[in-house]
């Protein structure tokens, strides 16, 4: 019986052997397959996810960028002050009370505002010059208008810096809040 006992380990060891190979190939590879497949895909999907989040994290910097620049702050502020003026009497004490109260809400000399009849007469309020009304006269006539001169250009410096350029952006982009070259000045 002994040597029946040792043939039968010998016959059990091979069969052991036997059936690991077919367990490594039958369960172990096929499983190893798929859970790295698994794996690969979660990572992309994570990936994906995340670059998804970092897009609109970009956006949403952007448009909080876009929204907080200067001009877009005062340019809604400003378009409310000048509807609330439209049709006033010109009285130059209530216009310059109007304009004490709006520019009273920001930092001193952060702003000076400057009010022109339908002739594009300067209204003679607080800081109010002559230069000013030379410059909207310039931004508002045409383009192709010629007579913009050095001296009117000399005149105007006096106020506002590189005026052709300014009356180039005015004339571009009127109705719209735009720096006058000091970013703590804006026109409209």
């Amino acid at each position: 019986m002994l040597n029946l006992r040792e043939s039968d380990r010998k016959i059990t060891n091979k069969n052991l052997f036997k059936w690991l190979l077919v367990v490594l190939f039958v369960w172990f590879l096929p499983s190893s397959i798929f859970w790295t497949s698994l794996y690969l895909y979660i990572s992309e999907d994570c990936e994906r996810k995340d670059a998804n989040s970092l897009k609109i994290i970009e956006n949403k910097l952007e448009d909080i960028a876009h929204d907080s620049a200067r001009t877009r702050y005062f340019q809604d502020r400003f378009s409310k002050l000048f509807m609330s003026l439209k049709g006033i009497p010109i009285n130059i004490t209530n216009l310059q009370r109007i304009i004490d109260g709006f520019t009273g809400k920001y930092p001193k000399d952060a702003m000076s505002i400057y009010i022109f009849n339908g002739k594009l007469e300067i209204i003679k309020t607080k800081g109010a010059s002559q230069e000013f009304e030379k410059f909207l006269k310039l931004a508002s006539s045409s383009p192709d208008d010629q007579t913009i001169t050095e001296d009117h250009l000399k005149d105007i410096g006096q106020k506002i810096p590189e005026p052709s350029l300014i009356i180039k952006l005015v004339r571009e982009q009127k109705n719209k809040a735009i720096e006058l070259g000091n970013p703590d000045k804006y026109s409209l």
